[in-house]
C-alpha cells in the first residue's frame, strides 16, 4: 500500500510539472496592420492553441480588357494550431517565446460578400472556407509579429456549391503584452 502511494504520488507531481511546462504562451493579443484587423490566440495544452481573428481581406481582379477591380472584405476565422517544432528551434539557439514556431492548423473562416472598400461587391452575402493550413509564426523581442501561411480547403458561398481552393496569408503586426 505504502509503495502505490509513493507511486501514485511520483505520477501525479509528473502531471503538475508537465503543466508548468507548456510550450505555448497561455494567451497573447495581436493587432495586424498590413492588412488591418485584431487576434487573439490563447494556449490549451503543450504545443496547442486557439487562435481567433477579426480582420479584413484583399481582393483584387483584373479580367481581358476590363479595368481592375479591388475590394476590402471583413472576415472572421478560428483555427487551431498545433506548433511542432519548438524544440528544434531551441536546440538551434533559436526564440520560441510568444508562440515563435512552425504549426500545422484547421481553419474555418466566414467572409462577407459586401467590400468596406473598393469597386467589387459580390451577390453572395458570404463566403466560407474550411481546411487544412501549414504556418510559420515569429514574433521578436519588440513584440513584432509576422505570420505566413498557405494550405487547400473546401470554399462555398449560399449561391455556389464550392469546391476545392488554395489560400495564402500573410500577416504583420504586434503582439501585446507579456512574453509568455
Amino acid at each position: 500500500m505504502k509503495k502505490t502511494t509513493v507511486l501514485l504520488a511520483l505520477i501525479i507531481s509528473q502531471f503538475a510539472i508537465g503543466q508548468d511546462s507548456k510550450n505555448v504562451a497561455d494567451s497573447q493579443f495581436k493587432i495586424n496592420f498590413l492588412t488591418p484587423g485584431v487576434e487573439f490566440e490563447t494556449g490549451i495544452s503543450n504545443n496547442s492553441t486557439l487562435n481567433f481573428a477579426l480582420g479584413t481581406g484583399i481582393f483584387l481582379r483584373k479580367q481581358n480588357n476590363q479595368d481592375t477591380e479591388f475590394g476590402v472584405f471583413p472576415y472572421l476565422d478560428g483555427q487551431y494550431r498545433y506548433y511542432y517544432n519548438f524544440k528544434r528551434r531551441l536546440d538551434k539557439g533559436k526564440r520560441t517565446d510568444r508562440n515563435s514556431a512552425n504549426y500545422f492548423s484547421l481553419s474555418a473562416l466566414a467572409q462577407s460578400g459586401k467590400s468596406i472598400i473598393g469597386n467589387v461587391d459580390f451577390t453572395e452575402d458570404y463566403a466560407a472556407f474550411v481546411g487544412p493550413i501549414w504556418g510559420m509564426q515569429r514574433t521578436y523581442n519588440s513584440g513584432f509579429n509576422l505570420n505566413l501561411s498557405a494550405g487547400v480547403g473546401y470554399a462555398w458561398s449560399e449561391n455556389f456549391d464550392g469546391e476545392i481552393l488554395p489560400t495564402v496569408s500573410f500577416t504583420l503586426g504586434w503582439v501585446l503584452g507579456g512574453k509568455k
